[in-house]
């Protein structure tokens, strides 16, 4: 397991300066830079000539990339060309938040969408596998941004059950623990169901298919007419092949625990990693935009890398060599 291993990690960092150089250069030949953002008239031409080369922007794309490379290898992220900041000081003041809504939507979509799918699957053509089908189908077909309009509009503004936007009131600062923890729960729900609405339709149907295609199997058929019950068969022979593909599709949702959604966290003013990645995009902030994208590749790779370790926990039978 160890050669194996030691090869896919060699592998994932030859995949990530691959990813990391495309982006750099698609990010910078984008139309404008930083000094494009800068609208006052009192700024002279020559001026903005000067801060482009203090800023590097007149070196060659290759070298501005090597040199970006130099400063990470060296635990630096650079700084913000907009507010001056240290990038990962930017960072960490949006991570809890991000964390907060990505775990939040992660745990509970794995309670919501194993159960659903494996009663729809195993319910076929049923009256509870048409419901389930018809809200995943509608949940499907909602566009993102329009949901949570819809949901602030609706409880926000005609109920006036949830806030607007936002992570916490500002009179809670100095509020207790409690209350804190309460005010920042009723920010997080809308834009917690807005993510679970959209995430868990999708994920549903692929596992009802799973389930569908694996009770079709011959060796379940055999079971079958062994005389198993369809109780032992659902759970002791088809959960876990049908869980393999699965985990695969939950492997890819491992970048959201970090870079969170762009657009729910920017439909709702989430203070998270998904809001200052839209900001930095806007204003061209090219050292925050390469850090949440280096974060993003070094997240699919982590868990693609996971979802062969569960697939190992899953079923015995598969093995890498050494």
């Amino acid at each position: 397991m160890s050669a194996y291993w030691l090869k896919r990690f060699f592998s994932a960092i030859i995949l990530l300066v691959v990813i990391t150089f495309f982006s750099f250069c698609m990010m910078k030949m984008a139309p404008g830079d930083p000094t494009s953002m800068m609208m006052d008239p009192k700024i002279k031409a020559a001026d903005l000539i000067q801060l482009r080369k203090n800023m590097g922007l007149d070196q060659p794309l290759v070298f501005q990339y090597l040199l970006w490379c130099k400063q990470l290898l060296s635990g630096n992220f650079g700084y913000s060309l907009i507010t001056g900041q240290p990038v990962l000081d930017a960072i960490q003041e949006r991570l809890f938040p991000t964390l907060l809504l990505s775990l939040s939507s992660f745990v509970l979509m794995l309670c919501i969408t194993f159960p659903l799918g494996l009663l729809a699957g195993s319910l076929k053509d049923k009256f509870i596998d048409h419901f389930i089908t018809i809200l995943t189908f509608i949940g499907y077909s909602l566009p993102l941004f329009w949901l949570g309009l819809i949901l602030i509009l609706l409880f926000s503004f005609q109920l006036g059950w949830f806030p607007t936007s936002g992570f916490m009131d500002v009179e809670m600062m100095d509020a207790s623990l409690a209350m804190k923890t309460l005010n920042v729960l009723k920010h997080l729900a809308l834009p917690l169901l807005a993510t679970l609405i959209v995430s868990c339709a999708g994920l549903t149907r692929y596992h009802r298919f799973s389930i569908i295609s694996i009770l079709n199997q011959p060796y379940i058929q055999a079971a079958k007419a062994r005389g198993l019950s369809f109780k032992r068969i659902l759970f002791k022979h088809a959960f876990k092949n049908a869980a393999l593909p699965f985990i695969t599709l939950l492997g890819l949702q491992l970048p959201g625990l970090i870079e969170g959604s762009f657009i729910i966290e920017y439909v709702f003013a989430w203070p998270g990693l998904g809001q200052l990645g839209v900001q930095a995009v806007f204003s061209r902030d090219y050292p925050i935009i390469m850090a949440t994208l280096l974060f993003s590749a070094i997240l699919i790779l982590l868990g693609n890398a996971l979802a062969d370790l569960a697939y190992s926990l899953t079923d015995p039978r598969i093995r890498k060599p050494e």
